[in-house]
């Protein structure tokens, strides 16, 4: 890999990475910018203030993020002296140093696909489930859209429709030839509804709702339902704890190697039985998932031995949103230098937003 395709690959975090990275790193992203002829300027070794000397003509063949570095120049940003951005964007370094020194980002094995070729952008996503009734915080939305293009591809599942709010992020994020299979009460009726919206919102897919409750599903069931061990299980039905430990257990047994459950209104005080389910498959060790990231009201959870790399996967995700003021907690937390994990039942959990 060639340093420039290096850089370039950082977006969009490369422009916040420089801010703050040592005069030896700042001085070598701009050697290797004007060795490729792209003309990005010095650093000032001194006050923290660049001064501006790119071609405008090799400017507008810049990537977007390359552009930014080229306009630092501009005193006004005051981007410098922002102690707050200063101090969270050394968060965002850690594959950014990497890949300054020459050595690989951390990338999917092979064997993985996790193409999302056909998969709506995130805007859409969440305009589409904005737009639904029901209850889901922006947070949890957008990291829940990118752990989805971080698994591989193939079925998911969600516990718990309602109207399809988070299942529009679920379609969205997965694409048209991801097999979607919905499992709810359907007390309202809403289930033609939520088809019609999925349908209006994204086009044609494989979506499949079924009326059934799912303490009497079996693993069985699902995977002949989804034609595969599903890759991302949302579960969000009953919030009472042997329901939610019932639908715990079913996960376990169907879940892929490499595959998420999001189970939603964790530390809700609103929904205590799903915070009873939890402490109770952990406590007794009912299964191999275990928790690895918590984003409002949703607690993510995977397979042990997959553990480190949704982690690491969570905290790439999370360091891409710094100067999203939706992850002001984790910004500032960052920036303090604060510890981002919490212990629960032996493993750190990352949280990425209160």
């Amino acid at each position: 890999m060639s340093e420039i395709t290096q850089l370039t690959r950082l977006s969009p975090n490369l422009t916040n990475y420089c801010l703050a990275a040592t005069t030896t790193h700042r001085r070598r992203v701009v050697n290797i910018l004007t060795r490729h002829e792209i003309g990005a300027g010095t650093f000032c070794a001194g006050g923290g203030r660049t001064k501006q000397v790119a071609r405008k003509g090799v400017l507008n063949r810049c990537k977007p993020e390359l552009h930014k570095i080229c306009r630092f120049g501009i005193k006004d940003l005051g981007m410098w002296e922002n102690s707050m951005l200063r101090l969270a964007v050394r968060r965002v370094g850690a594959e950014a140093r990497m890949m300054l020194r020459g050595l690989k980002p951390r990338q999917a094995p092979k064997s993985l696909s996790t193409s999302r070729d056909d998969a709506a952008s995130e805007p859409v996503t969440i305009a589409v489930s904005d737009a639904l009734p029901g209850w889901l915080l922006p947070q949890a939305a957008r990291v829940s859209y990118r752990l989805m293009h971080e698994i591989p591809a193939g079925p998911a599942v969600e516990i718990g429709v309602f109207r399809g709010k988070y299942l529009a992020v679920i379609r969205g994020a997965m694409g048209r030839s991801s097999r979607i299979v919905g499992y709810d009460l359907f007390t309202r009726a809403q289930a033609p509804l939520v088809e019609r919206d999925l349908q209006e919102g994204f086009g044609d897919g494989e979506v499949a709702l079924y009326r059934m409750d799912s303490t009497r599903l079996t693993p069985e069931r699902v995977l002949s339902d989804c034609g595969a061990a599903p890759v991302f299980i949302s579960v969000d039905g009953s919030h009472d704890g042997d329901p939610v430990l019932s639908d715990m257990r079913l996960c376990d047994k169907v879940l892929h190697p490499k595959g998420i459950v999001a189970m939603d209104d964790f530390l809700n005080p609103l929904a205590l039985g799903v915070n009873e389910a939890v402490g109770r498959f952990m406590t007794q060790k009912q299964g191999d998932l275990v928790p690895f990231l918590y984003v409002s009201n949703k607690l993510f959870m995977c397979r042990a031995a997959a553990f480190d790399e949704m982690r690491a996967v969570a905290l790439e995700i999370l360091n891409a949103r710094l100067i999203d003021p939706l992850f002001d907690y984790f910004a500032r937390t960052s920036a303090a230098g604060e510890d981002l994990d919490r212990e629960f039942y032996g493993y750190k959990v990352l949280i990425g937003s209160p």
